[in-house]
């Protein structure tokens, strides 16, 4: 078997798919010589550019997911009162957030350079995403509303209105 269409001049990969090369970390595009990755399961192996291109995509944004989960975790804390459904959450989020690690960690376990990068670059997106710039902190719901409503303020060339303080 050497993986995608058996009409092509050149197949993408060799081998009915791999887990974790053990040839080392190496490039899969235009390597027609490498074995063909399994994502995760042995019924996902990425033997073609489309499928490649679609478990990268897929974990460029798993990683997104995990760091919006921390980002929720660190949001909803305060927001939830203190007691049991607090702590369910809290525990649910942070095993969502564990079971994504590992299968993370998996995949950069296949020594694909193309996947490993997916998994860095969906984790630096999701950073950029979820914490503040300026302060290093996660970035709250509020700040979020309050820089949306100030940006739309100044494009109608508002003044921006204090609160009271009471």
């Amino acid at each position: 078997n050497h993986g995608g269409d058996e009409s092509m001049s050149t197949p993408f990969c060799v081998g009915s798919g791999v887990t974790m090369s053990m040839f080392g970390l190496g490039a899969s595009f235009n390597n027609p010589d490498r074995e063909c990755v399994n994502l995760i399961f042995s019924e996902w192996t990425l033997d073609s550019e489309g499928k490649f291109a679609a478990g990268m995509i897929g974990v460029f944004f798993l990683s997104i997911l995990t760091e919006a989960i921390t980002f929720g975790q660190r949001a909803l804390y305060h927001k939830l009162q203190p007691g049991q459904q607090r702590h369910m959450i809290m525990t649910s989020m942070y095993a969502c957030q564990v079971l994504f690690g590992f299968v993370l960690m998996l995949v950069v376990m296949s020594y694909s350079i193309e996947l490993l990068f997916s998994v860095v670059a969906g984790f630096a997106a999701g950073y950029v995403a979820f914490v503040d710039d300026e302060s290093g902190k996660p970035k709250s719901f509020d700040s979020c509303h309050k820089n949306h409503v100030s940006a739309t303020r100044e494009a109608r060339d508002e003044p921006e209105i204090e609160p009271s303080k009471v």
